[in-house]
C-alpha cells in the first residue's frame, strides 16, 4: 500500500513549477490518502512507513545520481530539506528521470530504512555494469520469491528482506540473463516477472512498479500496471504529459496535482510503459 512518482523532463530548470507540484502532490497523498482509506475501509489513511528517491540526471557529460531512503515519513518536518534537495538537484540538469517512492507497509513485513523503496541492485546485462533502482506498490508471493530465489544460491530472511526487496531482486536476477542490453527485452522481462510474482493462484496481489536503469552514459524507466480490476480505483497509474515533461504516478498523486483530468489518462491493466530522457517513449500491452 504505497504511492510512487515517476517523472522526466527536459531543459529541467525551465520545468521547475511542475517539478515541484507534483512533489508536493506526492507529499500531500502520502499524509492523508481518501483512495487508501476508502480500500482500507478506515483503518489506514497515510503513507508513512518510510520513503525514498532515486535520480537520473543527464548533462554533456554522462548520467550522474542522486539516491537516498528514510525510515520516516515523506511529510515529516525532517524530510524538508531532503525534498526541497531533490527538487533542487532536479531542476539543475538538462534532463532527468526521477523515481520516488512513499511506503506504507504491509503487516508482517519489515520496517526501517533497508525496507524502504526504491532498492538498488547492481546488474550485469550483457556486457553492461548497470545500476537498477526498483519500487513497488502492492503485494508478491513472498514464498514462492524465496524458494525460486535461494535455489539460486540467494540467501534471504523472511524477517529482514521484504517481498518488494524480494521482488526487485528476482527481477535483477532475470536481467541478468539478457544478452544484450535492448530497452523491449529489458521491459518485457520487468514485465513477466511482475506478472508471475505479484499474484496467487486465486488472486492478483498488485504489480505497479518502476524501475529505473542506470549506466554511465544513458538511463531509461519502465513504469508497469499490474492490478485486480476491483482495486483499480486504488492501484491504476496515471499518465499526465505536458510537452517536455512527464509523469505516471498513483491515482492519489494526480488528484492532489493541479492538472487538468482532460489531460490525465489511464495507464491500462496489464501493460508497460518505457521512459527515458526524451520522455514516455511508449506503452505496450504485456499481461
Amino acid at each position: 500500500m504505497c504511492r510512487v512518482l515517476t517523472i522526466a523532463c527536459r531543459e529541467c530548470v525551465e520545468r521547475r513549477k511542475l517539478v515541484e507540484m507534483f512533489v508536493k502532490a506526492l507529499i500531500k497523498a502520502s499524509k492523508h490518502d481518501p483512495r487508501l482509506a476508502t480500500v482500507s475501509r478506515g483503518a489506514r489513511g497515510s503513507h508513512g512507513d518510510g520513503w525514498g528517491y532515486a535520480l537520473a540526471m543527464g548533462s554533456g557529460s554522462g548520467v550522474v545520481v542522486a539516491y537516498d531512503r528514510f525510515p520516516t515519513a515523506i511529510y515529516s518536518p525532517s524530510s524538508r530539506d531532503v525534498v526541497s534537495n531533490v527538487v533542487s538537484w532536479i531542476a539543475r540538469y538538462e534532463r532527468c528521470i526521477a523515481l520516488m517512492h512513499s511506503r506504507a507497509s504491509s503487516r508482517g513485513e519489515p520496517l526501517g530504512t533497508m525496507a524502504s523503496h526504491p532498492f538498488m541492485y547492481r546488474v550485469r546485462i550483457g556486457g553492461n555494469e548497470v545500476t537498477m533502482f526498483f519500487a513497488h506498490n502492492g503485494g508478491s508471493d513472498k514464498s514462492r520469491l524465496m524458494k525460486d530465489l535461494r535455489g539460486l544460491g540467494l540467501s534471504l530472511s523472511r524477517h529482514i528482506h521484504s517481498d518488494s526487496y524480494m521482488l526487485g531482486l528476482a527481477i535483477a536476477k532475470r536481467l541478468e540473463k539478457l544478452g544484450e542490453m535492448d530497452r523491449d527485452a529489458v521491459l518485457n522481462t520487468i514485465a513477466s516477472t511482475v506478472s508471475t510474482y505479484c499474484r496467487t493462484e486465486t488472486r492478483v496481489l498488485g504489480g505497479v512498479t518502476s524501475t529505473l536503469i542506470v549506466s554511465d552514459d544513458d538511463a531509461f524507466s519502465v513504469v508497469t500496471s499490474w492490478f485486480s480490476e476491483e482495486r483499480a480505483f486504488y492501484y491504476q497509474p496515471l499518465i499526465v504529459e505536458l510537452g517536455a515533461f512527464v509523469a505516471i504516478a498513483s491515482p492519489t498523486v494526480i488528484d492532489f496535482a493541479n492538472v487538468p483530468r482532460d489531460l490525465v489518462k489511464p495507464m491500462p491493466n496489464g501493460s508497460a510503459a518505457l521512459i527515458d530522457f526524451s520522455g514516455l517513449r511508449y506503452m505496450k500491452r504485456v499481461g
